[in-house]
Parts: structure tokens; C-alpha cells; sequence
């Protein structure tokens, strides 16, 4: 987007951006852009974006769905604290992820020994 603001340059080079609970997302979404700008995309100078935001932040939203239309479907990643762990509600919430994937893989894998048991002895075919 080229508008009729003058933007100054740094006078070093950018190789890595972090955007720190910015409400670049927000202003985005009010200003109409809804659809993904494309894989082609790239910063000028800036070789990666991290986008680092609290999820109760009312202002910060996700960029990566605005560059990549697949990227709805990816949960953002979880950031340990300065102590090195993670809070309490997501420690929560990864050990029902892992107890639910458990028990669904428990499941398959007794759908799948008792239905080649019952082939073996020909109940099913």
C-alpha cells in the first residue's frame, strides 16, 4: 500500500521485525483487508515478521492469516514465561489435547486388532 504518507528509513538494515502486541492486524481488518495478501508477499528489507501478542489484547490480532489463507486453521504458538513454563490454563489445555489424542488413538487401534480378529475367525469379510 502506497498512500500519500512519507515514511522514513532506518539506516541500518532489518532483517527480523518484531511486532510486540501491535494492533497492526486491527487496523488492517478496519480498513477492509480481509483476504490473504499472498505467499509472494515480503517486508521490504525485513527477512522474517514475529508477531507476538498476549491473546486477551484487544488490539493484537494474527497477521499470518492475512499472508496465508491456511494459517486460520493453525493454532498460534503458546510462549513460555520468563520462568521457562507456561501458565496454568495452558498447561491445562495441552494435557486434555494429549489425553483426548490418546484416547482416540486407544480407540482406532481396538477398532482396528478387534475387526481383523473377527476376519480371522470369518464373522466379517
Amino acid at each position: 500500500y502506497k498512500g500519500s504518507t512519507e515514511y522514513l528509513e532506518l539506516k541500518c538494515p532489518v532483517e527480523n521485525l518484531f511486532c510486540l502486541g501491535s494492533p497492526i492486524g486491527m487496523f488492517l481488518m478496519i480498513r477492509g483487508q480481509h483476504n490473504s495478501i499472498g505467499k509472494d508477499f515480503k517486508l521490504p528489507g525485513a527477512k522474517r515478521l514475529f508477531n507476538v501478542f498476549h491473546p486477551f489484547d484487544p488490539v493484537a490480532f494474527r497477521l499470518e492469516p492475512l499472508v496465508c489463507e491456511m494459517e486460520k486453521l493453525r493454532e498460534p504458538e503458546i510462549l513460555p514465561t520468563w520462568q521457562g513454563g507456561l501458565r496454568v490454563q495452558y498447561q491445562v489445555k495441552r494435557w486434555w489435547q494429549e489425553a483426548l489424542n490418546n484416547l482416540w488413538n486407544a480407540k482406532k487401534s481396538f477398532e482396528s486388532s478387534l475387526e481383523k480378529k473377527l476376519e480371522e475367525i470369518g464373522l466379517i469379510s
